[in-house]
């Protein structure tokens, strides 16, 4: 069930809990064509219910049902290519951003747990690390991990360095709000707006 979601002229997401079975989901798809060889390379139920649970949000958020395909690169798109679309997944959550706009589309959501301590020297710079919040370590460290998979998924760029072409600006994490980004790993040196959202067990960014 969606249990989060924003919609706009240009640019709509959601988030969905996984709480059915493959068969529940399927049966909420009206293209089982599209599906049926996909799900036969699955061996986890899990996977499947993910996989199907994005097809049936993005249906929700767009009130009509679109194919999903993936470029070389890996990285979603419509079949129809009619808007920019991109995908994410952690425990028990999918998420799904679809955008109309010219820039495309990038969402991620991450499970909060500690393991984040483990890495975080490894993909934020002395900058980002000096200016982590010291009551929501965990939380902000995530945001940054979180804003920049959704930076590169934006980006579609390859041989991206998270530590040093993606830079996340200054912020103090509220329960929901937006942070300002940029990249240095292209020419042009994009900004950027990031949209957040936190939860008791989840944070999730999108491009604003």
């Amino acid at each position: 069930m969606i249990v989060t979601h924003h919609q706009s002229d240009q640019m709509c997401w959601g988030v969905w809990k996984v709480e059915e079975s493959a068969d529940q989901l399927l049966a909420m798809l009206s293209q089982k064509a599209w599906y049926t060889s996909a799900l036969s390379q699955f061996k986890l139920e899990a996977r499947k219910c993910e996989w199907l649970a994005v097809r049936v949000l993005l249906m929700q958020l767009l009130q009509e049902e679109k194919e999903i395909c993936y470029a070389a690169s890996g990285a979603p798109k419509l079949v129809d290519g009619s808007m920019h679309v991109s995908l994410s997944h952690t425990k028990g959550y999918v998420a799904v951003q679809v955008t109309r706009q010219q820039q495309h589309a990038g969402i991620d959501i991450e499970y909060i747990a500690p393991r984040i301590q483990k890495i975080q020297e490894r993909i934020m710079s002395e900058t980002e690390l000096s200016h982590l919040s010291v009551q929501q370590p965990i939380v902000h460290a995530l945001l940054h991990w979180s804003a920049k998979e959704t930076l590169f998924k934006a980006l579609l760029t390859p041989d991206v360095d998270f530590r040093e072409h993606l830079h996340i600006h200054p912020f103090t994490p509220q329960e929901a709000g937006v942070f300002g980004a940029d990249e240095t790993r292209t020419a042009l040196h994009h900004a950027f707006e990031i949209g957040y959202k936190v939860t008791d067990l989840y944070v999730l960014t999108y491009i604003h």
